[in-house]
């Protein structure tokens, strides 16, 4: 079950302790952590390889569950759940894409 592709996407991402984040623009992690909640989500925006993904992250959990999740140890997600995080995340990607134009 794919989310939307990215094929430049970063496998992980990438966390900023200053600002409590966690950044990725790999789209399959951030419906992943958008469908569990793990991570709060934030917005998306402009990114070096088309559009970061933006999620809460104060207690710097987000590489360590991206490390999960590309181990295949993650949390089950129900199908449905993952379709209704992809189809916030490409609503959220074609806000961002308008918005550099």
């Amino acid at each position: 079950m794919g989310c939307l592709k990215n094929p430049g996407g970063k496998e992980g991402g990438v966390a900023d302790r200053s600002e409590g984040t966690f950044k990725t623009s790999n789209t399959r992690l951030a419906c992943y952590l958008l469908a569990t909640g793990l991570l709060r989500y934030e917005r998306a925006e402009p990114g070096a390889a088309g559009v970061d993904f933006v999620f809460r992250d104060p207690a710097g959990a987000g590489e360590g569950l991206a490390a999960d999740w590309r181990r295949g140890v993650a949390s089950l997600v129900h199908p449905r759940v993952l379709l209704e995080s992809r189809d916030r995340l490409i609503d959220d990607v074609k806000r961002v894409s308008k918005g550099a134009r």
